[in-house]
């Protein structure tokens, strides 16, 4: 046996992490962290050293960490172990950067031995390490002076005269990027002039127009198929002249920058756009093109579109800049029905007419980027790499170190190792998406989805991984899911058919209810299934079958629509579910009847003993009535969720247990006309009460003390009745006022969060008053252990009442946000 994991299985763990480390996180910086453990790795067993330098090597330069010593150091050691570690070198992608980096550091460096005479040190350093790299497949460099630019040529291959031609020696490249071409005036020669065959061609220049770029084109441009370009502007027949240049072209990316968005006149009357505008018979020449974007150029109408639809059948991905108009609805609604996404931003901070929208994805002006299934939307940058899954890389490193000690004696990782690194993902990850064992089952593209396709291929390495990674699959299995009808059936069918196994696997079923509905919407175009039961839909035998399959289930979520299948349902969990735990129900499509959802209907639930988590969304409105003010919930669960915004709170009330002493959160939206008075029953009826979110109907846009009755307003016994009290929030209530504060801070001193979004400020008493910030902040100091505080609207006052506030929260270490509310006054 050997004694440690063997040489494929090594392998396929270094490919997955090798592409992850060299993408940048959300603010630009390179992720490095994976490159750390591989150094601690190499550290660990002479096994790994070779396969994880191998991997060290490969792109040396891809983590953006261009310290001057680092790369001095990188540049000595390979070219003292160029025979060795020089070929392990295939991308040296970032040189240029490094390069420039040094240039700005020239003077600090010491000597270093592999200066070239005539030469600067980073210079010589760009020279050394293409030198040092014999197996290298991709090279960025940078250059001053044409007297640099030979040597860089000549130590590749051999000295030519100038840049066109230099290039003409690299017989096999297929991809060339020129960034600079070091002109500040058009070139004259405006012909193809490139004998490379190239496939993909890259060149930016923000000082010269679309003609310059012309010279660099292959004369045989049989194989160009990827052209990228960046210039400042380009006439309509340069425009026209370009597809000629490269007749298949499969991705063009063309970004002009020139585009003054800042000029008002071109996203209102669409003019001044000289140099910058597409003509319509441009869209005529791409017939084999399948990614087009275009940057910074006025590009798109309905009659471009229409000759783009017609002479590119093969179109999947379109961007480009463009001023949309307010009618989105209608091209929403195109593109659900062709299964496509859509994406858009207005161009919020130069265009004066979407200044008040609030569909803004990004600030500035936007591309419009169209998907169309079943392929991927190619980033317009690079994405984020992200944290869950940079977290799954990692910790299988580091656990592979920690195991270190016990790998020469077992062939694999052990079981309970295993289960550590699976316990990590399960707490941490939450990329949870549907679990799939075929391509089918993927949401390509997806954040959440790709940790899960690392697993899914792991499964398939070796049969030791297989068994704790479909049962981290399956735990969750609609946790992220863009469920599609053929999936959702899929499921069911694979759960029914091997439930002893699979089925025990699941233990979370959150999220069913949301797909109930969808299968709903889409009954009549659903094809036969094996699991209908006889009388119901199918989207309703959907939830069934899950309820009766997943037998180990501790939370459980189900849709009906009517009295009969909510006394399935209750049937089937009663039978299924021994150990369930948390349950929502959720109604849809019902009809007014009174006793659809009442507490004595759900007596079926008390055979569940742990039942501890009890979600009721969607209550049907023939239940409302006054009479029931009573709690006559027959359960006795910790946590309490009711989301209705038809909800009356006097008629809430019946849905509360009995007995209200084992309710610790309570979480509860309603909407009309309240009792105030109900809001101290409930707090009486909860005294130990941990978790209290209340959400009341919507505000006006523009309160006064008119609008406002004493049933609007939190009576004060609420905020004396919870001495256990952590998190408060009141949503959309006049709630708070100094003596209100006050005695919540004496008698809750537990409390750590408080939230009052789009809730306003009251008088304690029937006169009018002002807001003192000074008073408010002595308040807020008898809060010994906040830890965040919404104070909702403050009220419109000459003073600045926030600092005195602000200035008691610095105190404290806690946060304060509030919002601003111009025409309300405090309420009386």
């Amino acid at each position: 046996m050997p004694a440690t994991l063997p040489e494929d299985v090594l392998d396929t763990i270094f490919r997955y992490i090798e592409e992850d480390p060299y993408q940048t996180g959300p603010s630009g910086e390179k992720l490095g962290a994976a490159r750390q453990c591989f150094y601690r790795l190499c550290l660990v067993s002479r096994a790994f050293c070779h396969l994880s330098r191998r991997f060290l090597y490969r792109r040396p330069l891809s983590d953006g960490r261009f310290v001057p010593q680092a790369l001095i150091q990188l540049a000595e050691t390979l070219r003292g172990n160029q025979r060795y570690l020089g070929k392990l070198v295939v991308d040296l992608s970032g040189a240029h950067i490094a390069y420039e980096n040094l240039c700005l550091t020239e003077k600090p460096l010491g000597p270093i031995s592999f200066q070239f005479r005539g030469f600067s040190k980073a210079f010589s350093w760009q020279l050394c390490i293409v030198s040092s790299c014999p197996n290298c497949r991709e090279i960025s460099a940078g250059y001053i002076t044409e007297t640099e630019l030979k040597k860089l040529v000549r130590v590749i291959s051999t000295s030519l005269l100038d840049l066109a031609a230099n290039v003409q020696i690299f017989k096999q490249v297929v991809s060339v990027g020129i960034f600079g071409i070091g002109r500040a005036g058009p070139l004259t020669k405006q012909n193809p002039q490139s004998a490379l065959n190239l496939q993909k061609l890259s060149i930016a220049e923000t000082w010269l127009p679309l003609s310059s770029f012309f010279l660099f084109f292959p004369v045989d441009p049989s194989r160009l198929t990827d052209v990228d370009l960046c210039f400042s502007t380009a006439s309509e027949s340069d425009l026209l002249r370009l597809p000629t240049l490269a007749r298949q072209l499969v991705k063009l990316h063309l970004q002009s920058a020139s585009l003054d968005i800042t000029n008002y006149a071109i996203w209102d009357y669409a003019v001044d756009v000289e140099g910058l505008r597409v003509p319509t018979a441009f869209f005529a020449l791409l017939p084999n093109i399948v990614h087009l974007e275009l940057g910074g150029l006025v590009a798109l109408s309905v009659q471009r579109l229409r000759v783009l639809a017609q002479h590119s059948p093969s179109l999947k991905h379109l961007s480009a800049c463009h001023s949309l108009d307010t009618l989105l609805k209608p091209i929403e609604n195109a593109f659900e029905q062709m299964r496509a996404k859509l994406v858009f931003e207005f161009a919020e901070d130069v265009c004066r007419a979407r200044k008040e929208s609030q569909r803004v994805l990004r600030r500035g002006w936007a591309p419009l980027i169209v998907e169309v299934d079943p392929l991927v939307l190619l980033p317009l940058d690079h994405e984020p790499l992200a944290p869950s899954r940079l977290f799954w890389l990692c910790s299988l490193v580091l656990l592979l170190l920690i195991a270190g000690t016990r790998l020469e004696m077992a062939a694999t990782l052990p079981q309970d190792v295993l289960d550590i690194i699976f316990g990590f993902l399960e707490e941490e990850a939450d990329t949870r998406a549907i679990p799939q064992h075929l391509d089918v089952w993927l949401d390509i593209g997806t954040e959440r989805t790709d940790a899960r396709r690392h697993w899914l291929r792991l499964c398939l390495v070796c049969r030791s991984f297989l068994h704790a990674a479909r049962r981290f699959l399956y735990k969750k299995p609609f946790a992220a899911a863009n469920g599609r009808p053929a999936r959702l059936l899929h499921l069911a069918e694979t759960l029914r058919a091997n439930h002893r196994y699979i089925g025990k696997l699941v233990v979370d079923l959150s999220g069913a209810a949301e797909c109930y509905e969808l299968l709903e919407e889409k009954e009549e175009s659903l094809g036969p299934v094996s699991f209908q039961f006889r009388g119901f839909t199918k989207a309703f035998s959907w939830v069934v079958t899950l309820l009766s399959t997943c037998t180990n289930c501790r939370f459980a979520s189900a849709a009906f629509s009517s009295q009969v299948e909510l006394k399935k349902v209750l049937k089937t969990m009663a039978a299924s579910l021994p150990d369930l735990q948390g349950l929502e129900l959720r109604g849809f499509g019902f009809v007014a009847d009174n006793n659809l959802l009442s507490p004595s209907s759900l007596t079926t639930l008390t055979v569940f003993k742990d039942l501890a988590e009890l979600h009721l969304v969607g209550i049907p409105h023939g239940q409302y009535s006054t009479s029931h003010t009573v709690p006559q919930l027959p359960l006795q669960p910790r946590k309490l969720v009711m989301c209705e915004r038809s909800l009356i709170l006097e008629c809430s009330l019946q849905y509360f247990p009995v007995d209200g002493s084992a309710l610790r959160e309570v979480d509860l939206s309603f909407g009309g006309e309240y009792d105030s008075a109900s809001l101290i029953k409930i707090v009486r009826h909860t005294p130990l009460l941990v978790k209290l979110r209340l959400r009341g109907p919507d505000l006006p846009p523009r309160p006064v003390s008119a609008q406002f009755s004493e049933r609007s307003k939190v009576p004060l016994e609420v905020f004396g009745a919870l001495p256990h009290l952590v998190h408060l929030e009141l949503r959309s209530f006049a709630a708070f006022s100094t003596d209100r504060l006050r005695l919540l801070a004496a008698t809750s001193p537990k409390l750590k969060n408080l939230s009052g979004v789009t809730s306003l400020w009251i008088t304690d008493y029937g006169f009018t008053g002002t807001f003192d910030g000074n008073k408010v902040a002595e308040v807020f100091k008898q809060f010994k252990q906040l830890e965040s505080a919404h104070i909702g609207y403050l009220p419109r006052t000459s003073a600045d009442v926030v600092e005195p506030i602000q200035r008691v929260f610095d105190e404290l270490g806690a946060q304060l946000v509030y919002d601003r509310a111009p025409s309300y006054f405090l309420l009386v």
